[in-house]
């Protein structure tokens, strides 16, 4: 949430917060899920952003939001291949 914080676009971080506390409702988060991969990313991310490399957070923040985005699709949309 720091860096939806950092970039200072209010309604943004509002949807963002929206979303991530909503993914729980009705479907139980482990730890583990989160920590494997999210951390992961998170790191990496923050790694990016330390070492001043501007492509490579964008790069890396990319593909976190896809496979956060492509994660919740699959959770939360019905199957309509039956």
């Amino acid at each position: 949430m720091e860096i939806w914080s950092a970039a200072g676009n209010e309604k943004m971080k509002m949807l963002l917060c929206n979303m991530w506390n909503g993914l729980s409702m009705g479907h139980k988060v482990t730890e583990e899920e989160y920590a494997v991969i999210s951390i992961r990313e998170h790191k990496a991310i923050l790694q990016a952003l330390e070492q001043h490399n501007e492509a490579l957070a964008r790069q890396r923040m990319h593909e976190h939001i896809i496979r956060s985005m492509e994660n919740m699709l699959t959770r939360y949309l019905p199957d309509t291949t039956t």
